[in-house]
């Protein structure tokens, strides 16, 4: 799996096999204000957005 993004991003990117779960598009509450939007691009293959 690869990742970029991350640390002081606000977005990112994750790449993996095709066999990988890649999450449908959905919003994801992580509470205490963090919401992260991750958008499927294809079979393991997804980019996400946080937002506050």
């Amino acid at each position: 799996m690869l990742q970029s993004g991350g640390g002081f991003l606000d977005w990112g990117i994750v790449i993996g096999p095709k066999e990988m779960p890649a999450p449908d598009s959905e919003f994801v509450d992580f509470g205490a204000n963090q919401v992260e939007y991750r958008l499927k691009l294809s079979d393991g293959a997804y980019v996400w957005y946080e937002f506050q």
